[in-house]
């Protein structure tokens, strides 16, 4: 072993420069680290970028039948099917009688008053009149125009502030456009109505807010430019469809039409204008329309025949091929509402839109994303999601992709994004719950497992900009939850697990397992997806961080027991980690090529599943179990003995640490059956030859580790004999030279066993260990009294032999003087102000000097001074100063 670089501060009582003072915190810190049982921190398993932004990703053949990412939208127009676009009656009605009728003649219809000022005209429907489609001529309701006495449509009011209609457009508008559907009229004996009582007045002056539906006397207005039509007197009739957006409302106050007509109605008319022209124009007057729309709360308060009015419009535009008119429509059309296939494919081109990577920003610049959380937050009826699966696959798909660009992730997480997408997954899992006992289980299962991949991808990718996990946290329960009933699911399995693992790194987790299911959770999984690397290394990354943390933890997953079926005094946790072991290391036994990506992942499932049990090791009432378990230590001796430093140097450092925890409990346990030893001492020679080849190794943190074990080990009297025969006492006082304060610790913890020992102690005075360890006092001591504590404690074996060599007697006039200085208070304060940073880190220096040093140099100066042959030299010095 190449011996460690010496200190250059040999001859300084105060190697630390006032620029390079360390600060309270680091100084506790430091003082941590010299308990026994230490935890194992290690790296988060990576996961690949994926840029193919597909719904499930490049690898979805392995994961069964999914939707496709490539979407095909149909037409783009409005389905007249949709129940929220049109008024319901609410109760189920009988059949129209059919009786062909012969047409009205245009005379006989504008036979009535023809001038009424700033009003427009709609002619209701015939009862017999078959229904066309949605827009055209076939209409149910249609327009008759009386002559022209200008060049104005008789639906048109004038509307102060906007422009009048050019020449071109004029000609060319289609003015039958806005026709809704209408709803359904109650069956009646009498004759067709007269035309004056299907007149409906709409206001289109303040002064005139008063208006009358003739039918009926109910309040009505325009629905478009293109028209309107009157509702039936019936208000069993007029009861909207729910999620309408009308929050029930029947009726519509002559405020709310007159806000429509004023506000609403231009920016419609005017989307028919510029249809055909500019983008930038159609974006403006979409967001003019949804301002507006916003400012007088019509999405919360809008008659289903204006739905149907502005939807129509809207979907038209649809049919452009540009993201920044689809996108500026489907914000307000997400915020009306709209089901079934409508929805359907508004989501879909929304997808379609978020698969390109360059229009993410188009999604905050018309205020998209806010409306797609706004749905996910609001969905409360889980069957309406499972009716609308396909649109709510897209949108969440949609969601996932635009979480994963950093700067659109801070918005949506601005605007609730994690919350919402908890309740989603909430509603899935409660779904799932109530539908079991139908035997459409296993294809709703199948939707909901297609959804969670979305949603749980979103929330992971949402993590990255979740500070601390504070909103994310909350829903570990959920997490759990899903976990439980859709974790079989390889892809949903490998997504949760990286949700885990990363809520797992916070202390804050631990406040919602209030459940004691969780370990049958995890074991459950690690069994279940035994194969699988990807979500094996991260639960039992997972389950290191949760035992690291608590006690409880580490007793509510040791104790466990799944089943009645379990051995008594067996672990179940230990059993699963045992076979997780064998699995894979006979996959890095059957590989050749020991540095390929199949073993270095299987290398990484060991380095994490040692760590479990180390961090389990830490909590005395469990680690002598572990201890005693042989299976266990078996494995550990064996990966040990067949891995080398090159291959994983991780897993090296993590076998040592472990075996270190273990070896710490050496006494003998009652189990229930019989008294159990520790298998770590029963294999104490083992374990003693395979360390001492270790600590030929250049890597210091390995030889840091080997020296912790061996400062168990040598409790023992047949293991401090195999470490002499070894040499191993000579290498670790080399080791004290270390500039490494751990490894000077550690390697004095050893020689205090080792020297306890008279005949052992001449050789490590021959290697000069008193100088050494005088270095060690000046060099390390003021900062760190713990290690100036261990060095004295060495130094007292070491002396405690009769016959001292000169050359030893030599080398202890200058320890003297070090102890005499760092055993007066007042040099200790002047030491400690200079090290110390602030009150705080002064105060712990002088609290641990009392405790970790005094106690041990005091008594170990006495002891040398009292040799009179040291006195003598010593007082004639200090006479010929005076």
């Amino acid at each position: 072993m190449e011996r460690p670089e010496k200190r250059h501060t040999k001859k300084q009582y105060n190697p630390i420069k006032a620029d390079d003072k360390p600060l309270s915190s680091q100084i506790i810190k430091d003082a941590k680290e010299w308990c026994r049982l230490s935890l194992i921190e290690t790296r988060r398993p990576s996961t690949p970028k994926d840029h193919s932004r597909s719904l499930f990703g490049a690898d979805r053949h392995k994961f069964g039948s999914r939707p496709p990412s490539a979407v095909k939208v149909d037409a783009h127009q409005l389905d007249p099917s949709d129940p929220s676009s049109r008024p319901s009656s609410g109760a189920k009605l009988p059949p129209l009688s059919y009786t062909p009728r012969s047409s009205v003649p245009a005379s006989e219809i504008f036979a009535g008053p023809t001038k009424q000022p700033n009003t427009a005209v709609l002619i209701a429907p015939q009862a017999d009149k078959p229904r066309g489609n949605l827009g055209h001529d076939s209409s149910e309701f249609s327009i008759r125009r009386p002559p022209k006495k200008n060049n104005r449509s008789p639906v048109k009011a004038v509307h102060p502030g906007i422009s009048s209609l050019s020449a071109k457009h004029e000609g060319t508008s289609n003015v039958a456009c806005y026709h809704p559907t209408p709803p359904p009229v109650r069956p009646t004996n009498s004759k067709l109505h007269s035309n004056k009582a299907n007149v409906v007045v709409i206001p289109t002056s303040e002064d005139d807010k008063s208006f009358q539906v003739m039918s009926g006397g109910d309040s009505a207005s325009s629905s478009s430019s293109a028209g309107s039509f009157g509702m039936p007197s019936d208000p069993v009739a007029r009861k909207l469809s729910p999620g309408s957006g009308n929050s029930g409302k029947t009726e519509e106050s002559a405020e709310e039409a007159f806000y429509w007509n004023q506000n609403i109605l231009p920016c419609i008319e005017q989307l028919q204008e510029v249809m055909h022209t500019d983008v930038q124009s159609l974006c403006t007057v979409c967001a003019n329309l949804s301002e507006g729309l916003k400012r007088g709360s019509c999405f919360n308060h809008m008659s289903a025949r204006r739905r149907m009015s502005l939807l129509t419009v809207l979907f038209k535009l649809l049919k452009t091929e540009c993201p920044d008119v689809i996108l500026s429509c489907a914000s307000i059309i997400l915020q009306v509402r709209v089901h079934n296939k409508n929805f359907s494919t508004i989501c879909k081109l929304i997808f379609r839109i978020c698969r390109e990577k360059q229009h993410d920003e188009l999604f905050e610049k018309y205020g998209v994303i806010t409306p797609m959380i706004t749905v996910i937050k609001d969905v409360q009826d889980p069957v309406t999601k499972y009716e609308n699966y396909e649109a709510y696959l897209y949108l969440c798909g949609s969601l996932k992709f635009l979480s994963d660009n950093k700067n659109i992730a801070n918005t949506m997480y601005m605007n609730d994004c994690v919350p919402a997408l908890l309740h989603f997954t909430t509603a899935t899992l409660e779904v799932n719950k109530q539908l079991r006992k139908f035997d459409e289980i296993k294809k709703l299962t199948k939707y909901a497992t297609d959804l969670l991949v979305q949603v749980t991808t979103a929330l992971r990718n949402m993590l990255d900009v979740d500070k601390k996990v504070q909103q994310t946290v909350q829903g570990f329960p959920t997490l759990l939850d899903a976990f439980l009933h859709f974790g079989s699911d390889e892809k949903v399995a490998w997504i949760l697990s990286r949700i885990l693992s990363k809520l797992t790194m916070y202390s804050s987790c631990i406040t919602y397992l209030d459940s004691t299911e969780w370990p049958n959770i995890f074991l459950y999984h690690l069994g279940v997806h035994r194969q699988n690397s990807d979500v094996i290394v991260r639960l039992c990354f997972a389950l290191g961080n949760l035992v690291a943390r608590s006690d409880h933890l580490r007793r509510t997953l040791f104790f466990h027991q799944s089943s009645p079926d379990v051995e008594q005094g067996s672990s179940q946790c230990m059993s699963a980690l045992v076979e997780l072991i064998d699995i894979y290391n006979q996959q890095i036994e059957s590989l050749d090529d020991k540095a390929s990506s199949k073993a270095e992942k299987a290398n990484d499932v060991l380095v994490k599943i040692v760590r479990v049990i180390a961090n389990m090791s830490i909590g005395e009432d469990i680690g002598p179990y572990i201890a005693c378990n042989v299976q266990v230590v078996e494995r550990l001796l064996d990966m040990l003995e067949t891995r080398s430093v090159e291959e994983g140097e991780e897993l090296i450092v993590n076998l040592l640490t472990t075996l270190n925890n273990l070896s710490y409990y050496d006494g003998v346990i009652d189990s229930d059956h019989s008294n159990a030893m520790s298998a770590v001492t029963a294999q104490r020679l083992r374990l003693t030859s395979l360390l001492s080849h270790f600590m030929m190794s250049d890597n210091m943190t390995i030889v840091a580790e080997v020296a912790r074990v061996f400062g168990n080990l040598t409790r023992h009297d047949d293991v401090r004999d195999l470490v002499h025969q070894h040499k191993v006492d000579l290498m670790m006082a080399a080791l004290l030279d270390s500039g490494d304060r751990q490894v000077v610790y550690n390697a004095c913890g050893v020689l205090i066993n080792i020297s306890a020992d008279p005949h052992k102690r001449v050789d490590l005075l021959n290697e000069n260990a008193v100088s050494k360890l005088t270095d060690v006092l000046r060099d390390f001591a003021p900062l760190q009294w713990r290690i100036g504590g261990v060095a004295c404690q060495l130094l007292w074996n070491l002396c405690s032999t009769n016959d001292l060599d000169k050359n030893v007697e030599t080398e202890l006039i200058p320890l003297i003087k070090t102890l005499q200085h760092f055993t007066e208070y007042e040099s200790v304060v002047e030491l400690s102000q200079i090290n110390a940073k602030d009150d705080r880190s002064l105060e712990f220096l002088l609290s641990t000097w009392k405790e970790d040093f005094y106690k041990y140099g005091k008594p170990l100066l006495d002891n040398l001074l009292s040799k009179t042959t040291l006195l003598e030299p010593l007082n004639q010095a200090e006479n010929s100063a005076a």
